[in-house]
Formats: structure tokens, C-alpha cells, sequence
């Protein structure tokens, strides 16, 4: 998922590299990608077991006490479930994403999760990922068994990435271990975003906890939400992008992102995206006053850049060079050619 504010500033390309701009962190608004035309499995776990292998958009309903939803290692499936009630009592969970497996999931409706012994509701080990999407307007009341998380790793099993974004969830883990987060009293790692939705989260014992028993303040940033009861503070997010406010063609300039605070590399980073409206792929271009016009590249590190494209990706301090070439085509006309670069700058999130 993307959340995103756009800051746009102006790189004009002059005769004379001029000077430079700070354009300091602005609040983010919230959006989701949304893909065209998609085809969307529905699918009933009461019929069988669910194994998804791909990357595709699924719709997952019914009841059932014996079959489970598994998503394999690569696969990075959006997951739908609406009115699911799976509950466990062998040694198994209703939901297990694999390592090397993400799971965007989004709640519609009521639904419930229970492990059984030893197993968590929704099973999120090392090397997995699960976000817990924006849209999500349901309820999900998810329980661990005997020693494991609710959401996260089963008995003595460390979590992976787990990432909240909304919807109302009722987490309760089992005797000795965090409601969400990992599982038993001796494992510990992982990572828990929290950023917004109402959660209720304690283990079975009564004890209110999020992350690991053993530290929980080492694997946990709370962005936002209500966690029993409490409104969590937003945690602040800054940084500072400067830019040259003018650069001449055959010669180079930087861009620089500083003071970066509160982006974690492991599920954000700060985009500098580069655009010019009459740029073809990676030709761009300079008009005179007569309308006459020429060609050039522009290179950033030294690899040549598209139209619309991130120049920068990045979650700490960085500086980039961008090289502008000299003209492709020898202007027909003299006269003084000048172009403008629009750089949009955003905070992009899972």
C-alpha cells in the first residue's frame, strides 16, 4: 500500500546552477493501488483446503474446522476474507503465510480465526510478511493456542513482519505469550507496525502485550490506532530533500535527502520521483522563446533515467548525482534553450 503527499519542486535547466531548495516532510494522505481489470477467485473454505500459489486477487468466505489457507514462499497474494469462521482445534493454523511469502489482507464482515495447540490463529513466521490493508472495514477475532501468538509466530516461533492499517481486531494469545507478535517466552525478533484500527490485544492470562515477552519495545512501532482502549500518538516522521534550483547541460548536480527520523527501511522509504511533461522515455527536452527545441539525457549515478520514474528510493540520508548530457542533436537555431524538471517527493508505505 502507498500513502503518499506529493512536494514539488523545480529544477530549471539554465545556464547556471543557481543555488539550492529545502523542501522539509509534509503530512501524508492515504491511498491504495488499485489494479485494472483484475479477476478476483472467490472461493469457500468450506470445500476444501486453499493453497495459493500466485499473486493474484482472492475473495475467501464460509466455515470450516478441518481445512486451511495456506500462501507459499513468493507468492504476494491480496487476500479478501469476508465472514470466514475457522476454528482449530488439532495442531494447525487456519492461516499460515510461509516464509518468503506476503499477504496483503483485507476484512469485510465478521470473522474468526482460532489455532489450535501450540499453533496461531493467523500464522506469520520469520521471513513472512502481512499487511493488514487500509480498506479494511470488518471485524477479525483471532486467537492463539497454548504458547502462540494469535497473529504471528506459533509456540517458541519468532515472527515475521506484521503490519496493521485498519479494521477492528480482537487478539488473544496463548498462555505465555503476546497477543500479537511472537510466539511463547523465549523467542523474540521480528517486526510489528501498527498504524491505525481499534485492537485489543492480550493473552490469555490477561496481560496486555504486543511484540515478545522478552522486550516488545525492540520489535513494535506504534504509528497510530487505539490498542486497548488507548490512542496511540502518531510517531513523527521528518526528513529534508535539497535540491539545485537550476543546472546547465554537459555538468552535474545532487539531490539530497538529510535529517531523515522515523522511516524504518524494513516497510517505508522516501521517493523522489523526476517528470517532465514533454519527456519521451529517456529523452528529454529544451524549448527556446521561438519554440525550437532539442534533446538530452539525464543520468543519475551514472544510469540513464526514465520519464516518471524514482530517482531516489530511500529510508536514510542519501545524496544522488544527476549528470545532464550534452544536446543529442545540434540545435538548427540559435538561441537560449530552457526546460523545467518536476520532482514530486512522497513517503511510500506497505
Amino acid at each position: 500500500m502507498n500513502i503518499l503527499k506529493n512536494a514539488v519542486a523545480v529544477l530549471c535547466a539554465a545556464l547556471l546552477l543557481l543555488g539550492s531548495g529545502v523542501f522539509p516532510y509534509h503530512d501524508v494522505d492515504f491511498s491504495i493501488p488499485i489494479i485494472a481489470n483484475a479477476e478476483v477467485k472467490e472461493l469457500n473454505i468450506a470445500n476444501d483446503n486453499i493453497v495459493i500459489n500466485d499473486s493474484g486477487e482472492y475473495r475467501i468466505t464460509g466455515t470450516s474446522t478441518t481445512n486451511t489457507i495456506t500462501i507459499n514462499k513468493g507468492c504476494s497474494p491480496t487476500i479478501t476474507i469476508s465472514n470466514l469462521n475457522m476454528t482449530f482445534q488439532s495442531r494447525t493454523s487456519p492461516i499460515k503465510i510461509s516464509n518468503g511469502a506476503k499477504c496483503t489482507l483485507i476484512i469485510e464482515g465478521e470473522n474468526v480465526l482460532k489455532g489450535g495447540f501450540t499453533k496461531s490463529g493467523l500464522n506469520v513466521p520469520q521471513g513472512a510478511t502481512l499487511v493488514i490493508d487500509k480498506s479494511s472495514t470488518g471485524t477479525l477475532t483471532v486467537e492463539g493456542g497454548y504458547l502462540a501468538a494469535a497473529i504471528g509466530g506459533g509456540s517458541n516461533e519468532t515472527c515475521g513482519t506484521i503490519i496493521i492499517n485498519a479494521g477492528t481486531i480482537t487478539a488473544t494469545g496463548g498462555a505465555g505469550t503476546p497477543a500479537i507478535g511472537n510466539g511463547g517466552v523465549s523467542s523474540s525478533g521480528g517486526l510489528i507496525v501498527i498504524r491505525d484500527g481499534n485492537i485489543t490485544a492480550k493473552n490469555a492470562s490477561g496481560s496486555e502485550n504486543i511484540g515478545d515477552l522478552v522486550g516488545p519495545e525492540s520489535c513494535v512501532k506504534l504509528v497510530g490506532g487505539t490498542i486497548n482502549g488507548v490512542e496511540q500518538e502518531p510517531t513523527p516522521e521528518t526528513y529534508t530533500v535539497t535540491i539545485p534550483t537550476g543546472a546547465e547541460l554537459g555538468k552535474s548536480s545532487e539531490i539530497s535527502i538529510s535529517d531523515v527520523t522515523g522511516i524504518e527501511d524494513n516497510y517505508d522509504k522516501i521517493c523522489v520521483k523526476l517528470s517532465q511533461d514533454i519527456a519521451e522515455g529517456e529523452i528529454f527536452y529544451l524549448n527556446s522563446e521561438e519554440s525550437n527545441t532539442f534533446d538530452y539525457n539525464i543520468k543519475v549515478n551514472g544510469k540513464s533515467v526514465s520519464n516518471e520514474s524514482n530517482i531516489i528510493e530511500t529510508s536514510g540520508n542519501t545524496t544522488v548525482s544527476l549528470e545532464f548530457s550534452e544536446p543529442l542533436s545540434k540545435p538548427k537555431y540559435p538561441g537560449e534553450y530552457s526546460g523545467t524538471l518536476t520532482f514530486t517527493i512522497s513517503v511510500e508505505w506497505q
